[in-house]
């Protein structure tokens, strides 16, 4: 049985990333309370969810979330989180849409939802994620407004991790494969790796072209897949090394995919490895909705939807502290259902409990 000690608990936690010192002392209280409901709950972690199982009324825990975003300074223990990394070598972007509710509060827009492949009115965010070995923090959350701020925010996120931590390099889909993000990075000597969409016009035309005269003869075999590189010079993107992936031997260009470094110096390996590593956000979207309530909030303002959004995500840094030292091989949803089937509280707020009973 795993056995939360003192120096793991959720408070210490999140006062050694002083949390404290960025909200006020009864939402500090708070704050704790409601990632200790998301991490009791055994059902959909909602609102009465977390209030009954932290010991707080729904009363208080309403108030929290619908609270201005002064008195909870996410920016600020998000820089605190960069602050306390080893080392970050390796950035992840990727966005996420929370589906519009049936209220009238909610600011949304249209926007495209990838996993469902259709346009929905949803509220968007930008997520950044670090990733070494297997310790992956979420370090950078931001509401888009509008479409064109992908690429600006992206860059604004990159920029405040740069004033405490270097970057080796970014990776993101093909929503994040655009030249001035590409041309920023390049000008801040990190490498960008990313899968150009299918139906654009390089992919459509220069790429095909460029691989057309290659016989298959001229692919290499590498653990179950055939690639060839090329290094090309585009007028937007600047020199670039690509790599064509084929699954089989023989496959057809609908079953093929291409890959862009802008480190024209990568291994072939190296930078399909990038690519795939590129999956572990959505890893982290999985584990915050199924297991800590990423898109199970009631409320109907926009601040409380942030505010849930935000402690989502940092109780999943709380887990995965706990993956990094002290059980590797354990999954984010085996953590937490390992918590609830201990005896050992994981918090040392123990007043928290006797809400109930004031």
């Amino acid at each position: 049985m795993l056995n939360i000690s003192d120096n793991l608990s959720l408070e210490k936690y999140f006062l050694d990333i002083n949390a404290d010192k960025h909200s006020d002392k009864s939402n500090f209280k708070l704050f704790v309370s409601y990632s200790l409901g998301i991490l009791k709950s055994i059902k959909a972690p909602k609102l009465k969810v977390i209030a009954s199982e932290s010991g707080m009324s729904v009363l208080n825990i309403s108030e929290f979330i619908n609270d201005d975003l002064d008195l909870l300074d996410s920016e600020s223990i998000l820089d605190e989180e960069i602050k306390k990394l080893d080392d970050l070598s390796d950035a992840i972007l990727d966005s996420f849409v929370i589906l519009r509710e049936n209220n009238k509060k909610t600011e949304t827009r249209n926007v495209y939802c990838s996993s469902q492949k259709r346009g929905v009115k949803g509220i968007e965010y930008l997520v950044l994620i670090s990733v070494k070995g297997n310790n992956t923090k979420i370090i950078g959350i931001k509401r888009l407004t509008i479409k064109p701020d992908l690429i600006t925010e992206s860059m604004n996120l990159i920029d405040k991790i740069l004033k405490y931590k270097s970057i080796n390099s970014v990776k993101g889909d093909n929503h994040f494969f655009h030249e001035i993000l590409i041309n920023y990075l390049n000008s801040k000597k990190i490498t960008f790796i990313s899968k150009p969409k299918k139906t654009g016009i390089w992919s459509e035309k220069v790429l095909k072209e460029c691989f057309n005269d290659i016989d298959v003869t001229g692919f290499r075999y590498h653990n179950g897949i055939y690639t060839r590189d090329l290094v090309l010079k585009h007028k937007l993107y600047g020199i670039c090394k690509i790599v064509k992936v084929k699954p089989s031997y023989r496959a057809e260009e609908n079953k093929c995919f291409y890959i862009v470094s802008t480190n024209i110096n990568l291994s072939v390996m190296d930078i399909f490895k990038g690519k795939k590593q590129r999956w572990k956000i959505e890893t982290v979207f999985r584990d915050c909705s199924q297991n800590l309530g990423l898109r199970s909030c009631q409320c109907t303002s926009d601040k409380a939807i942030d505010n849930n959004v935000f402690m989502s995500f940092m109780t999943y840094n709380f887990l995965s502290e706990i993956r990094k030292k002290i059980t590797k091989n354990k999954t984010i949803g085996q953590i937490k259902r390992t918590i609830q089937a201990s005896i050992h509280i994981p918090t040392n707020v123990l007043d928290l409990f006797q809400q109930k009973n004031a």
